[in-house]
């Protein structure tokens, strides 16, 4: 079983797409939720399936992305998936799970991606 992480920044449509998806359910065990506030309404989705849920950022009760670092391969995830996330993700944190990060935004970025994004 694939063990993902899922990093979300909003409502959770993708998070929830990828729980309540039958085919996904034999193939993957989601681990961890990320988010880069301190609540979004994704964390509710998360905790109704016993998910834990981490905010990650430089603000006092946020864990740094090399704690997360740590936790992530604590729970031995083999892919993190961005779900709409909406920070940038330092490129240390990247080369860690290289290969093993993958985006799944709904729009084509850059012409889409809305005001402020990267």
């Amino acid at each position: 079983m694939l063990t993902l992480a899922v990093f979300v920044s909003g409502q959770g449509s993708n998070l929830r797409a990828i729980l309540d998806s039958p085919k996904l359910k034999e193939l993957i065990a989601v681990k961890a939720v990320v988010g880069d506030k301190s609540f979004c309404p994704a964390f509710d989705i998360a905790k109704n399936f016993s998910i834990p849920v981490y905010s990650v950022g430089k603000k006092e009760g946020f864990i740094s992305f090399d704690d997360l670092k740590i936790i992530l391969k604590e729970l031995n995830i083999d892919l993190i998936v961005l779900a709409g996330f909406l920070k940038l993700i330092p490129e240390d944190f990247v080369k860690a799970f290289s290969s093993k990060i993958i985006n799944i935004h709904p729009a084509l970025l850059l012409s889409f991606g809305g005001s402020g994004m990267y």
